[in-house]
């Protein structure tokens, strides 16, 4: 099997600890995918990087881990995440640089690489939407999609149903269990024969399919120390149990919990 994490590959600046880590989304989710299912399946990263210090940090970071990169390097900045970790661990979020990704657009050469995996693994938020539509509309591929908190769009369900066409899996990140929310993905999920992976935060997290659906609480953490990327680690995991080992939903949700209380415990996406 061929996975490709399309996306944002950058830094993440810790603006209130002075520390930085190499970052991003789909980096994140093909760290971990290359970490633990390499002998399964082939993973590949493909992101647009700059022309700085910051793409070197990106580029050597993906060599000692092992992630084969298939992005490019443009005359400018790579992306990078400011962030503060609040003393309760949880991320907030400052704002965002796009750097080169934000004039970025896909060329033939770059769809016809993409279409040459069996599933297409990316992440839609406001700064990248415009890269997202080109990659969805153009590109004739399975997708997982991770909508993140949904924040950036009015916490609108229909934007997700507009994507649900080619979209295998759905991923939304809330920080509360939503009844409201629960009933309407099950509709989608009803009405479109989809799966969602919905993560709650401290409330752990629900598999909906078409048929049935599969909660997980999250694991106890001793001491939450920086959740940036914990989301990213649960979805990797999920993915790589369900859709790679072929595990159940049981099985694949627990697994993905105990990665993401990992990361958590934790400073960095990666410090594992």
């Amino acid at each position: 099997m061929k996975i490709i994490c399309v996306g944002d590959a950058g830094i993440d600046e810790y603006r209130n600890l002075s520390q930085s880590f190499v970052g991003g989304c789909s980096l994140n989710n093909a760290y971990h995918l290359t970490k633990d299912y390499n002998q399964l399946c082939q993973t590949s990263l493909f992101s647009p990087i700059g022309s700085d210090a910051s793409a070197e940090r990106v580029l050597s970071f993906c060599k000692k881990e092992g992630i084969e990169f298939l992005g490019k390097r443009y005359q400018g900045s790579t992306p990078s995440q400011i962030i503060e970790v609040l003393p309760s661990g949880e991320k907030q979020f400052i704002s965002y640089h796009e750097g080169v990704f934000k004039d970025f657009s896909l060329s033939r050469d770059d769809l016809d690489l993409i279409e040459n995996h069996d599933l297409v693994v990316t992440v839609v938020f406001d700064q990248n939407q415009k890269f997202f539509d080109s990659l969805y509309c153009e590109a004739e591929s399975k997708f997982v999609i991770d909508f993140m908190d949904l924040s950036d769009f009015s916490y609108d369900l229909d934007f997700v149903e507009s994507y649900l066409g080619k979209c295998q899996m759905a991923v939304i990140g809330f920080d509360h269990y939503d009844e409201l929310m629960v009933l309407k993905v099950k509709k989608l999920a009803a009405d479109y024969n989809r799966d969602f992976l919905l993560t709650f935060g401290a409330q752990g997290a629900l598999f909906i399919s078409e048929q049935n659906s599969q909660r997980v609480d999250a694991k106890k953490v001793e001491k939450v120390v920086d959740t940036t990327g914990a989301g990213d680690a649960f979805l990797s995991y999920f993915i790589g149990e369900y859709t790679v080992r072929g595990e159940s939903v049981s099985r694949s949700l627990e697994v993905a919990s105990e990665h993401a209380k990992k990361v958590v415990e934790r400073l960095g996406c990666h410090a594992l």
